[in-house]
């Protein structure tokens, strides 16, 4: 991976900023799998801890959405962290079966900036062609997507695990396999509803249809104006 280019958020609704709460400074990226998980680099939190022994994650970093920018805005939006999972194989040494899923308070609202994105269950086909977005930092650039296009969907294939130079082309970084991953990622984020608060899930769905409606009227009202300016 070498130098790269700017991608707007619509692009990327996906990607997740994991920043530390007393700095707001980014620590490592991620991706939304559901309204409950994010996955990301399990290292990154094994390596937090261990800076800060007597705090637990949850007042120590919370998860930023729906933003691509490095720098955190006024009106972004922060999800805290409820609790995290690393993968049961996880080998912070040996830098094995390193991801983990990062269980956020409350259901995430989704909008276009703030999508879920599909797991892939099965490796990249000969001659596929993947992309990975991050923020380019060399501190704090792991744990984001590595991504395959397919039929016009973008599937989650891996995580950064590590990077000794960001975004150099002479020095490789090294990915977390996802798919041979999948059934444990499924299982681990399964939501249980049976204790959910559909009052807020009902308000969250709502937001989201209001969005796309809105969103849908706009498209249509610009469309009717570019055929009038034609007829004109």
């Amino acid at each position: 991976m070498a130098a790269g280019t700017d991608v707007a958020q619509s692009e990327v609704p996906y990607q997740v900023s994991f920043r530390l709460i007393e700095q707001d400074r980014h620590l490592a990226s991620g991706a939304i799998v559901n309204v409950r998980f994010v996955i990301t680099q399990a290292s990154f939190i094994w390596k937090l801890l261990r800076s800060y022994p007597e705090q637990p994650l949850s007042s120590l970093a919370r998860i930023r959405l729906g933003q691509v920018e490095l720098r955190s805005k006024a009106d972004d939006r922060f999800y805290s962290i409820s609790s995290y999972t690393y993968h049961p194989d996880f080998d912070f040494e040996a830098a094995r079966n390193d991801v983990a899923l990062v269980r956020t308070v409350g259901y995430i609202e989704l909008n276009k900036f703030v999508q879920p994105i599909e797991l892939r269950n099965g490796p990249i086909p000969e001659g596929g062609v993947v992309l990975y977005t991050d923020w380019g930092a060399e501190k704090g650039n792991v744990g984001g997507p590595l991504v395959m296009i397919e039929d016009g969907r973008p599937q989650l294939i891996g995580v950064m695990s590590y990077v000794y130079r960001a975004c150099n082309a002479n020095v490789p970084g090294g990915f977390e396999r996802l798919w041979n991953h999948y059934d444990w990622i499924t299982k681990m984020t399964t939501i249980d509803y049976s204790h959910t608060n559909f009052g807020e899930m009902c308000r969250a769905v709502r937001n989201v249809a209001a969005q796309l409606l809105t969103q849908n009227k706009e498209s249509v009202r610009r469309r009717r104006a570019i055929k009038a300016s034609m007829l004109k």
